[in-house]
C-alpha cells in the first residue's frame, strides 16, 4: 500500500510504481485503473499505460507507419503460452465536452493498435466501444464491462469463426 502523496500535485500510479503529477487527465486514469483491477478484475499485469503506438506489441505487425502518438491505457489478452494481444483501449480525457473528437481519437489509434475493444473514460463515466461488422462502425455504450466479459466475448467469437 502506498502512503500519502509526497504533495497536493502527485497522484500515485500503481501500474508504473511511481508518483506522476495529478492533472486533471492523470486523475481520470488513475481512478479508473484502480476501478478496473479492483472492481471490474482486470488482471494489474495486462495493463500499459502511456506506451506510444510503436510500443504495443502486435502493433508493429501490421507494417504501418506509426504516428508519434501516446495511447493512455492498453488492457491485453494472452493469446498461447506468452503472446500479448491488445484487448483494450482507453483514452482518458478531462470532461466529456470533447466525447465526439475522443471517440474518433481512440478510433484512430485502434487502426494502428487493432484492440478488439476500445474505451474512453471521463471524470466518473465511461463510454465502451465495439466494431459493429453489420453495420460497419463503432458502437458506444456507457460502462466499462468486467473483465471476463470481454473475454468471453472473445471466446464466443472465436467459436463462430468470428
Amino acid at each position: 500500500m502506498v502512503s500519502s502523496a509526497p504533495n497536493d500535485h502527485e497522484i500515485y500510479d500503481s501500474i508504473r510504481k511511481k508518483w506522476v503529477k495529478a492533472t486533471p487527465e492523470e486523475k481520470v486514469r488513475q481512478s479508473l485503473i484502480q476501478k478496473m483491477i479492483n472492481e471490474l478484475s482486470y488482471p494489474r499485469e495486462l495493463i500499459c499505460i502511456e506506451k506510444s503506438l510503436s510500443e504495443i506489441p502486435s502493433a508493429h505487425l501490421s507494417k504501418k507507419e506509426f504516428p508519434d502518438r501516446r495511447v493512455d491505457v492498453v488492457c491485453f489478452m494472452k493469446e498461447g503460452r506468452s503472446a500479448l494481444r491488445p484487448l483494450l483501449l482507453i483514452e482518458c480525457k478531462e470532461c466529456s465536452s470533447l466525447a465526439e473528437s475522443a471517440r474518433q481519437q481512440v478510433i484512430g489509434y485502434n487502426h494502428f493498435i487493432q484492440a478488439c475493444f476500445v474505451a474512453i473514460a471521463y471524470p466518473g463515466e465511461t463510454e465502451f466501444g465495439y466494431y459493429d461488422k453489420d453495420n460497419q462502425k463503432y458502437v458506444f455504450i456507457k460502462n466499462l464491462p468486467p473483465y471476463n466479459v470481454l473475454m468471453r466475448v472473445i471466446e464466443n467469437a472465436r467459436k463462430h469463426g468470428n
